[in-house]
């Protein structure tokens, strides 16, 4: 929080007016509110898109997020329920044609880039997959660097801590039963357990079997027995040259980078090479 609380100034003079920001997930809001607050007060106009999963918690997010920004005269705000994955087709075919392609920002503040990748060449597949589908796109995301176990497990088992996780696993949980169109996942039948592997500074969840369940897919039975565990999320601690080989290896350019005081929570600022000189800020 510090860190954005601290340049959210700075960062919102680097994003042009008439941006489109496309945020990817919403587990701290309060986050965004800042840099949206940001953006309001300096008469950006902006069409922010929050893009979450299951629809009652994205509206319910965005409601709250709306609520505390109060009054805006530049600043839309509208969710998208799905995943990643949906928002290729929807950026092909729904775009709202009135907004800039040219001016798109990928937004992962609220949460840490990269969940869900397990490797440097995923995180640059995901990041390739995007441009693929918006060639102008930039990214804003937050990359938390700290592996002191210590540090690690001490706000991985904090009590509002567990309860976020508890909350985005469960959602995980219900999109999957989305996907496959009835509750293979009930909720009493799992709980969450996080650990923090040392040997690949990865944090991850899974969800634990504590009932005994078959779950059919595409007619196929899974049978889980008591203590046999699915992995839900995986959020892997990337150094600041692991970041720049990921950023690189998507064909983008480091624009800028905003760091905390002990240095291991930074905000980075990425796009095509050409945008970033275009537009002066260049640092």
């Amino acid at each position: 929080m510090d860190v954005l609380a601290q340049n959210a100034q700075d960062i919102a003079s680097r994003l042009s007016d008439d941006t489109v920001i496309i945020e990817l997930g919403s587990e701290h809001l309060i986050k965004s509110q800042l840099l949206l607050a940001e953006l309001e007060r300096q008469h950006k106009h902006v069409s922010y898109f929050l893009l979450d999963m299951p629809p009652a918690d994205l509206s319910q997010r965005l409601a709250t997020l709306c609520d505390n920004l109060g009054q805006r005269k530049y600043l839309s705000c509208t969710g998208l329920v799905g995943t990643v994955d949906d928002l290729f087709p929807w950026m092909a075919n729904t775009f709202p044609p009135s907004l800039p392609k040219s001016h798109i920002t990928f937004m992962s503040i609220g949460s840490q880039f990269p969940d869900d990748t397990d490797s440097l060449a995923d995180g640059s597949a995901f990041l390739t997959g995007i441009i693929r589908a918006c060639p102008m796109a930039s990214f804003i995301f937050t990359v938390d660097s700290c592996m002191d176990r210590h540090l690690v497990e001490g706000l991985l088992y904090d009590e509002a801590g567990v309860e976020l996780r508890r909350r985005i696993s469960y959602n995980v949980l219900a999109t999957m039963n989305r996907v496959l169109g009835y509750e293979a996942f009930r909720d009493n039948h799992w709980t969450i357990v996080d650990t923090f592997n040392t040997e690949d500074a990865t944090v991850r969840s899974f969800a634990q079997c504590v009932i005994s369940t078959e779950i059919d897919i595409d007619g196929e039975r899974y049978r889980y027995k008591v203590g046999d565990s699915i992995i839900i999320k995986s959020s892997p601690k990337w150094s600041g040259d692991d970041v720049r080989k990921v950023v690189k290896s998507a064909g983008l350019v480091l624009h800028h980078v905003w760091r905390d005081k002990t240095q291991t929570t930074g905000i980075y600022y990425a796009g095509q090479e050409d945008i970033i000189q275009a537009s002066g800020l260049a640092s």
